[in-house]
C-alpha cells in the first residue's frame, strides 16, 4: 500500500514541501506558519518568473497551499492538466497527482481520487505531501467504512502536519471518527501507539454524560499519557462537552427561516417545538426558548448572537444552505441540533464537533423500506418510482440498501403522472410484453385464435413504491389488473395523506409502508388529540413537520444519553430514535392498508418471522 512506503513517522517533527531554490523559502515558511493564502500567492509570483519545469512545479506548490487554506476556487483554477510534450518530472507529476486526487475528494467523486491516489509513489512526494496524501486516504478510508484505518492513518499522520490549523483539524476528524466506533472495538485495538487516543474515545463514550466521573477518569487519563497531543488540543473541549451533556440547558436558542420560501414550513416546526414545550409546564427544568430568524446571508451572524444571548444549547437551521454554511465553521461552542441532514456529495468532508444531525431525508425512508422488506424474507424486487429527481433519489437509496442487504432487483420503471403513463410502468415493471409475445408465437403456431389472459412474470416476489396518495391510487388497481393482486407492495410515508379517508384509499389496499407513529395515533397525548380533532387534508400535510418540531424539543434533554449510549432509544413523535455518528436515526412504525384504513403492523421478529432468505 502507499501508506506503507510513506512511512509516516509517529514522533512529533515539523517538515517542509521540497524546495529546488532559494525564492521558495519564503513560499515555504508561509505554508509552514498556516499562512496558506500568501503562500500560495508567492509561489504563482515564483512560478510567474522562472523556466517552464520550474513553473510547473511552483503552481503545483501553490495549488497544494490553496488547498491546505481551503481555497476551492484558486486551487481550480491553477490545478494544471500538463500536455503530453511538456518535460517528464516524477516529483511534479505526483504533486499534481495528489492535488487531484484532494480536489475530486472535496467534490466528492471518490472514484476519481482513488484512482489519482494509486498513481503515487512515496517517494516521489516531499514528506509535506506525504501528510496530505495520508489525510486523503484517510478520507477514502471513512467514506468506504473503514473508520479504525481512518483513524489510524490520521494519528500517524498527525504530528507531520506542521500548521497548527491542519493539526486542529485532522484531530476533530480523528476524533469524530473514534466517537463513532463501538466500546467493544476501541478496547480491542487500544495498544501501540494508538492507545492513547482510543483509550480517551472510550473514556468519553461511557462517562462524558456524567461530568463527575468524567473528571476523574479524566485525570488518570492524563497521568499516563503525559506528552499526549490531546492534553493541550482537545481535554478542555471534551470536559466543557461533558458539563453541557450532564445538565439540561436552561437557555435555548432557535434558528428558522420565519422568511421566504421555507416560512411555512419553519412556522409549523416551530409550532411543533413551542406545542411541546407548553406541554413540559410541570417540569422545574424547562427551558426558556429565544427565537431568530435566519437567512443563508445572516445564520452565521444570528448564531454568534444567540450565543452572545447566552444560549446553552442552539436548534437549527432548518434550511440545508443555512446549515451548509454554519457547518463549514471550525467549532461550535455549544450542541447544536441542526433540523436537517448533509449528504456526501454536498461537499463538507469535515464536520464541526457538537453538531447533530437532525431531519427527515426520504432516502433514509427507502432504506429502512428495503430493510422491512428484507426481514420479512423477500428476495427479488421491482421497483416503481417517478421519473422525477426525488423519484431517482428515492430509487437509488432503495436499490442501495437492497443489494448491500443481499437482495436482486429485477426490473426498475419509473411514470410521468398520467393514467397511460401509470399503465405502462406497471407493464413494463410485471414484463406483460413477454405474456403478450408468448400468446403471439402460440396463435402462430396453432393457425388459430387462442384466448389470453394476462400472465405477469414470476421472478418478482415484492414492489417497492414511491408515490403520491394520487399516484398510488393509480398504480395498485393497475397491478391487480394485470394478475399481480398477491404480489406484496411496499412504499414510503408519501403514499398516505396523514388523514384516514376509507373511500379513497380502498384501492390501497394490501400495501404496506413506514409512517411516525405519531401520525399513525400511536402517540395519544393531548396535543396530537388536539391537532386530530381539526385535521383536514390541508393540515394533515404539515402533521410531520409538527411532530419533527415537537421531537427536537424531546430531544434537549435526552441528547447527552443518547451520544453517550448509541443503543438507546427515545420514543419520538416522528419514530423511535437514535443516534448514530451524530446524526439523529428514525424507526418508522408500518402499517398496512385494509378496508381503506391503515392498520398497525408488528416487526417481523414479533410475529414469529424466520430470518430472511439466503
Amino acid at each position: 500500500m502507499i501508506i506503507a512506503a510513506w512511512g509516516c513517522t509517529s514522533q512529533p517533527t515539523t517538515v517542509a514541501p521540497r524546495s529546488d531554490s532559494e525564492p521558495a523559502q519564503v513560499a515555504l515558511q508561509l505554508a509552514l506558519d498556516g499562512d496558506f493564502k500568501r503562500a500560495g500567492e508567492e509561489y504563482l509570483r515564483i512560478a510567474s518568473l522562472a523556466k517552464p519545469l520550474a513553473a510547473r512545479r511552483y503552481r503545483a506548490q501553490a495549488v497544494e497551499a490553496f488547498l491546505d487554506g481551503g481555497d476551492l476556487e484558486q486551487a481550480r483554477q491553477w490545478s494544471y492538466a500538463a500536455p503530453a510534450t511538456d518535460p517528464v518530472d516524477a516529483g511534479i507529476t505526483a504533486l499534481e497527482s495528489l492535488n487531484r486526487s484532494r480536489l475530486a475528494l472535496r467534490d466528492s467523486a471518490f472514484d476519481v481520487a482513488t484512482a489519482q491516489l494509486a498513481q503515487l509513489r512515496g517517494d516521489d512526494l516531499s514528506p509535506y505531501s506525504r501528510a496530505r496524501a495520508n489525510e486523503s486516504q484517510a478520507q477514502l478510508a471513512e467514506q468506504r467504512g473503514e473508520p479504525m484505518l481512518a483513524a489510524t492513518l490520521r494519528i500517524e499522520l498527525d504530528p507531520a502536519l506542521g500548521a497548527a490549523s491542519l493539526r486542529a483539524a485532522n484531530q476533530r476528524a480523528l476524533w469524530r471518527t473514534l466517537s463513532a466506533l463501538p466500546p467493544a472495538e476501541l478496547r480491542r485495538a487500544a495498544v501501540g501507539d494508538r492507545s492513547g487516543w482510543l483509550e480517551l474515545a472510550l473514556l468519553a463514550r461511557e462517562k462524558r454524560h456524567d461530568s463527575a466521573r468524567f473528571d476523574s477518569a479524566l485525570g488518570g487519563w492524563q497521568e499516563r499519557h503525559r506528552d499526549h497531543p490531546a492534553n493541550a488540543s482537545l481535554l478542555a473541549e471534551l470536559r466543557a462537552l461533558s458539563r453541557q451533556l450532564s445538565r439540561p440547558p436552561t437557555r435555548i436558542a432557535l434558528l428558522l427561516p420565519l422568511q421566504g420560501p421555507l416560512a411555512a414550513a419553519a412556522t409549523v416546526v416551530r409550532d411543533g417545538l413551542l406545542a411541546a414545550w407548553y406541554a413540559d409546564a410541570t417540569n422545574p427544568e424547562r427551558p426558556s426558548i429565544r427565537i431568530y430568524e435566519t437567512s443563508a446571508d445572516n445564520v452565521v451572524q444570528r448564531y454568534q448572537q444567540a450565543l452572545t444571548d447566552g444560549a446553552e444549547l442552539i436548534i437549527g437551521p432548518l434550511a440545508k444552505d443555512e446549515l451548509e454554511r454554519l457547518a463549514r465553521q471550525p467549532t461550535l461552542p455549544v450542541i447544536t441540533l441542526a433540523l436537517n441532514t448533509l449528504e456526501a456529495g454536498d461537499g463538507i468532508t469535515t464536520l464541526p464537533d457538537r453538531l447533530v444531525q437532525f431531519g427527515l431525508p426520504p432516502d433514509h425512508e427507502a432504506r429502512e423500506i428495503a430493510r422491512r422488506a428484507r426481514a420479512e424474507g423477500h428476495l427479488l424486487g421491482v421497483v416503481i418510482t417517478p421519473d422525477s429527481d426525488w423519484g431517482k433519489r428515492l430509487s437509488s437509496a432503495f436499490q442501495d440498501e437492497w443489494l448491500a442487504l443481499g437482495g436482486r432487483i429485477v426490473q426498475v420503471v419509473t411514470f410521468r403522472g398520467n393514467y397511460e403513463q401509470y399503465a405502462d410502468a406497471v407493464e413494463e415493471a410485471l414484463d406483460i410484453a413477454t405474456s403478450r409475445q408468448r400468446h403471439r408465437l402460440i396463435q402462430q403456431l396453432v393457425g388459430a385464435r387462442v384466448g389470453f389472459t394476462v400472465r405477469p412474470r414470476q421472478d418478482v416476489d415484492f414492489v417497492f413504491l414511491a408515490a403520491s396518495p394520487e399516484d398510488a391510487r393509480q398504480i395498485l388497481p393497475q397491478l391487480r389488473f394485470l394478475g399481480a393482486d398477491a404480489l406484496p407492495v411496499y412504499a414510503t410515508h408519501h403514499v398516505y395523506t396523514g388523514v384516514v379517508d376509507a373511500a379513497k384509499d380502498q384501492d390501497l389496499n394490501g400495501l404496506t409502508f413506514g409512517d411516525m407513529p405519531g401520525v399513525l395515533g400511536l402517540r395519544d397525548t393531548t396535543v396530537w388529540r388536539t391537532l386530530r380533532d381539526s385535521w383536514s387534508a390541508r393540515v394533515a400535510e404539515s402533521a410531520r413537520l409538527f411532530a419533527f418540531g415537537m421531537d427536537a424539543y424531546l430531544l434537549v434533554p435526552q441528547l447527552g444519553q443518547l451520544l453517550a449510549q448509541p443503543d438507546r432509544e427515545l420514543a419520538g413523535h416522528t419514530g423511535e430514535l437514535h443516534i448514530a455518528q451524530g446524526v439523529v436515526m428514525r424507526r418508522l412504525t408500518f402499517a398496512r392498508f385494509s378496508n381503506g384504513t391503515p392498520v398497525l403492523q408488528q416487526p417481523p421478529a414479533a410475529r414469529g418471522s424466520g430470518p430472511p432468505a439466503p
